[in-house]
């Protein structure tokens, strides 16, 4: 998606983090649907190269990975919650000391875009208490895949499409909050070059 040299599906990307990982999620969630995906035949006929056991500690891989993935977007919440008291102070503080129209303007754009921004980093981390779906674990995995190598090559490859969801996730948050963040430093730094040009109250 690149035009002059521009890659504008990056730049959208980080614009739009959260519209960008409900596409690449939907994506996923296709491929996991394809009836052959853990068939000899299939898209993933390579993963028949490992024996087993191998598979099955792939498998095991895949969960830990699950759990850090997990672990590390909801400490995103953390962040979250320190952000959204700073952008609440800088809004009451900062926007309504303004006295130039279109300055205050920007302000109360960018603190709203700001706010948007580190809560649906929010929501995104706390999606990450939502327990998706885990593959190759439980009895019932056990007894199927006993002998039955397109079993636990099928809960591998699901197990590792969940985990990309994840990884989209946590990106998503990361992107989301970094945004917030920026337009709070610019905001910021407007003010201060308001003040410094005896557009605000304060002085």
């Amino acid at each position: 998606m690149k035009f002059m040299g521009i890659d504008f599906g990056s730049i959208l990307e980080n614009i739009l983090p959260s519209v960008w990982y409900l596409i690449n999620r939907h994506k996923i969630i296709l491929i996991a649907k394809n009836p052959n995906i853990g068939k000899a035949d299939g898209p993933f006929s390579r993963y028949y190269k490992l024996d087993e056991a191998k598979l099955i500690g792939r498998i095991q891989q895949e969960h830990q990975r699950a759990i850090s993935i997990d672990d590390k977007t909801v400490k995103f919440t953390l962040s979250l919650s320190i952000a959204l008291t700073i952008l609440a102070t800088i809004g009451n503080l900062y926007t309504g000391q303004v006295v130039c129209g279109p300055i205050k303007l920007a302000l109360t754009i960018m603190t709203g875009l700001s706010t948007i921004y580190a809560l649906i980093a929010g929501i995104s981390s706390l999606g990450a208490l939502k327990t998706l779906p885990t593959y190759g674990y439980g009895t019932d995995f056990l007894i199927d895949s006993i002998s039955n190598k397109e079993e636990i090559v099928h809960s591998l490859v699901m197990q590792e499409k969940m985990n990309v969801i994840r990884q989209l996730r946590n990106e998503s948050s990361y992107q989301c909050l970094r945004n917030a963040l920026l337009l709070l430093i610019i905001t910021i730094l407007i003010f201060i070059t308001a003040q410094a040009l005896g557009l605000t109250t304060a002085q």
